[in-house]
């Protein structure tokens, strides 16, 4: 992943696939114009220090993490990741079995990750 010093610079990265976000800390959803706004104003009231910077996922959630990328605390992640898809092998979830909550993300690439997980499903990276 690209190190990024600035968080307009993260969110015009990730608006190239992504489009809507939710905000980790609750539940509000910003758009890509929101988005920039809100980046402007963390990137003017509090710009990352020497050894900070953002990271954006394949999916275009966006995290800051440290020189050593050991822990990523991701800040916005894509609506879509929400929208958990079933995988293969695992029954599609119906309204008697409700779906799994995200909350958690790989470290390494991003993707939701689901509670029971060991491993990430997209990259394979170790919980």
């Amino acid at each position: 992943m690209k190190r990024i010093k600035t968080c307009a610079e993260a969110v015009v990265l990730a608006g190239n696939v992504c489009q809507s976000w939710r905000v980790m800390s609750g539940e509000q959803k910003l758009n890509l114009i929101d988005m920039l706004t809100v980046a402007e104003q963390m990137d003017e009231e509090n710009p990352t220090e020497e050894d900070f910077y953002y990271l954006v996922s394949t999916e275009g959630a966006i995290g800051i993490t440290w020189k050593w990328e050991f822990l990523v605390n991701w800040l916005y992640v894509p609506e879509e990741a929400f929208e958990e898809e079933p995988v293969q092998g695992q029954p599609i979830p119906t309204a008697a079995s409700p779906q799994p909550e995200v909350k958690r993300f790989c470290s390494k690439c991003g993707k939701p990750l689901l509670a029971n997980a060991r491993f990430c499903r997209g990259c394979g990276t170790p919980i």
